[in-house]
């Protein structure tokens, strides 16, 4: 599969009326957060509809095509295809986990990070408690960039670690990074 055909596929179903009202909801105007972001008007719905279409088709050479695309529901789309991958039941976790990480300057709205963050990072975090040194330390170098984004990659430990040691951990690394 190439993302030349996903890209066209999600240029079939954009519309202009979308267009305008996801430019609005997404805040481009001039100084506002989304200000450069590129619309071509696709619905959450269809662009879910192209994900799971291509996703088990897709080489991580073109889905990187896909994810770092200058239109913003085509990089929605790419990683929701990556996380489709991700909950494969024999896939290679870490393999899609460091694809995650090494594509995540493409992360860069608040709903990409939604659709993907807690399902990739904060699942993969939560299978492999060795990683939440580099998540804390990512959370410390960021707390005033990504937004919600460190929230919701805690959002599987909240869920999942027994608050006790949850708690133990995040006041550890209060005192070790205050320090």
């Amino acid at each position: 599969m190439s993302a030349r055909k996903i890209i066209d596929q999600l240029k079939e179903l954009s519309t202009k009326e979308r267009k305008k009202t996801n430019e609005w909801f997404f805040k481009t105007g001039k100084g506002e957060y989304s200000e450069f972001d590129k619309f071509i008007g696709v619905t959450m719905p269809n662009i879910r509809k192209v994900a799971k279409k291509h996703y088990q088709n897709i080489s991580n050479i073109e889905l990187a095509k896909v994810t770092n695309h200058s239109i913003h529901e085509v990089r929605l789309c790419g990683f929701i295809i990556t996380v489709y991958k991700y909950q494969q039941k024999d896939s290679d976790k870490h393999s899609i986990y460091s694809f995650y990480l090494n594509n995540l300057g493409s992360v860069n709205n608040w709903d990409i990070v939604d659709s993907s963050a807690p399902h990739i990072l904060g699942d993969y975090m939560t299978q492999n408690l060795t990683k939440l040194n580099y998540l804390m330390s990512y959370l410390n170098l960021t707390i005033y960039g990504k937004g919600g984004f460190q929230l919701l990659q805690l959002y599987h430990l909240l869920r999942r670690i027994p608050l006790r040691q949850l708690l133990e951990l995040l006041k550890n690394y209060w005192v070790i990074s205050k320090t």
